[in-house]
């Protein structure tokens, strides 16, 4: 369920991205929605449907993660073969090929050279050489931008690091409700009998703010890129490196807890927690030797 739920918030970035990005002529941004209606939303069928035809059949069990596997295989595969199709379509029909390739890279309609997946595409010989002719004069770039806030962690970790800068805006806002919760409820008390004020109250109140503040702040940072002044980060790395390493732990806590008790659904959450936590980890790891290889005096 954990794994679903990230996919979908990962498709609903890329939509919402195509939205939200830096504006271009109307011509571009249709070639770019149409990039991900052709390519993405069949991603998404496949990735979400396998697995859930085969719990609709059989429950839930652990075979259901041969059908997770198998969908991200079929997915894949739509993609390695759609995908290189549509971006010689859309060279061959925009108006300007510069404007599309930075907003397909901003919405991950266009994926960068040295992707990844762009190595797994199936394409004859002939398509790809069109496809080079027409894209010879584009700017070669691994570099990926949400708001202001600027990654450079290598071409294929950069739309993941995007995605999941997405998704940890939507858990530190949802945190951030718990110690509102916390406030309101002992400020309604207070209201009702004020002899119950004294300083505890007091410190609970200001204490329980300041944490709704300082999450609401990351989860603004997350969701714009407007990152700290110093370096455009949501946090130091150290402390990137330092919350994303306590999540790993606590996702391996709950896989070792899930195959004592023989939950498939904590396992599979906890894996879900390590492999964020990792990329988390590693993203904030490339940051803080890039920044003392900017600096080396600090």
């Amino acid at each position: 369920m954990a794994a679903a739920v990230y996919v979908l918030l990962w498709f609903v970035r890329l939509f919402a991205a195509s939205w939200i990005a830096p504006k271009t002529d109307a011509a571009t941004n249709q070639l770019v929605r149409m990039g991900l209606l052709v390519v993405h939303v069949p991603m998404l069928i496949l990735i979400l449907g396998v697995p859930a035809l085969g719990i609709a059949l059989d429950g839930y069990d652990p075979r259901v993660l041969i059908g997770v596997i198998a969908g991200i295989v079929f997915a894949g595969l739509w993609r390695a073969v759609v995908a290189p199709r549509w971006r010689l379509w859309a060279y061959r029909s925009a108006m300007d090929r510069t404007a599309l390739f930075q907003r397909g890279l901003w919405t991950s309609a266009i994926l960068p050279y040295g992707h990844l997946l762009s190595s797994l595409e199936l394409a004859p010989a002939a398509l790809k050489e069109r496809e080079k002719a027409l894209a010879a004069s584009l700017p070669p770039t691994s570099l990926f931008r949400l708001g202001t806030g600027t990654y450079e962690i290598g071409a294929w970790m950069g739309t993941l690091a995007v995605a999941y800068r997405i998704f940890g805006g939507g858990i530190l806002a949802f945190f951030a409700y718990v110690p509102l919760f916390i406030a309101w409820g002992i400020l309604k008390q207070l209201i009702e009998k004020p002899s119950d004020t004294d300083w505890l109250a007091a410190a609970v109140i200001s204490g329980c703010l300041a944490l709704a503040y300082f999450l609401l702040l990351l989860a603004y940072r997350a969701f714009t890129g407007r990152g700290r002044k110093k370096d455009d980060a949501l946090l130091p790395p150290w402390a990137m490196m330092a919350f994303a390493g306590l999540f790993c732990a606590v996702g391996w806590v709950v896989v070792v807890l899930g195959l004592m008790h023989r939950d498939w659904h904590a396992v599979h959450g906890g894996l879900v927690y390590c492999v964020t936590s990792s990329a988390v980890v590693f993203a904030a790891y490339r940051r803080r030797r890039a920044s003392s290889e900017a600096n080396p005096a600090s």
